[in-house]
């Protein structure tokens, strides 16, 4: 029988509760194991709620492939909210201008942007964070999970959504072509804002192996 989908933050619960040890995440500033991300989630979920983020809010994200970034959209994830994942170089007025769209209620940056709403700093994974508030997802396949920006090389760019079921279930369907083991290792130079880099990270929430980011290498003969 074929495991059962659910939202992929509670596969990624799921994993921390069982393997809290095991190597989860390799960014350019070191590792997070699978209870140490989870952790990161959980604080990134508490910035949210503080920032009055619930069901159904757009949470934008515009930041370089990292372990705290990951950990952001699956703490929008948990609360019911819909990422918005935006390119980290994305002009200025452009990302007003999709937040706008978006209608989001809160911002993770990696650089300082004049926008309407409120603006959060990353998860910093080095802090030592010894009374970590639970985290349970509370998001259902029906919800919307994200909302994606088209490029716009034709015209306007465009907003597409998709729910935590449409998410979950390509994750599998990619899955089952593309078997990974617990103690594969991948590494993901796309940008996670990106569609095929984002997918990449869906697919480890389900597969369960280790993820290793790479900010901004889209030169292969880097």
């Amino acid at each position: 029988m074929p495991e059962a989908v659910e939202p992929l933050v509670c596969s990624v619960q799921r994993r921390a509760a069982a393997h809290p040890d095991r190597p989860a995440v390799l960014d350019r500033e070191g590792k997070l194991t699978w209870g140490e991300f989870w952790r990161l989630t959980a604080v990134a979920a508490e910035s949210l709620r503080k920032a009055g983020v619930g069901c159904g809010q757009g949470v934008l994200l515009c930041a370089p492939n990292h372990g705290s970034v990951a950990a952001a959209y699956f703490a929008a994830h948990a609360l019911g909210a819909i990422a918005v994942p935006l390119a980290p170089e994305t002009p200025p007025e452009v990302v007003a201008e999709l937040a706008a769209l978006a209608e989001v209620r809160a911002a993770f940056l990696a650089r300082p942007l004049a926008l309407p709403v409120t603006c959060l700093e990353l998860p910093d994974p080095s802090l030592s964070k010894p009374q970590v508030p639970a985290l349970k997802p509370v998001c259902r396949l029906e919800d919307p999970a994200d909302l994606l920006f088209t490029t716009g090389t034709t015209g306007r760019r465009k907003g597409v959504v998709l729910t935590q079921g449409n998410i979950a279930q390509a994750a599998r369907n990619i899955n089952t072509f593309i078997p990974l083991q617990d103690d594969d290792v991948e590494v993901l130079p796309l940008p996670l804002s990106h569609s095929f880099g984002l997918g990449r990270l869906r697919c480890w929430a389900r597969a369960g192996h280790c993820l290793a980011l790479e900010p901004g290498m889209r030169n292969a003969a880097q």
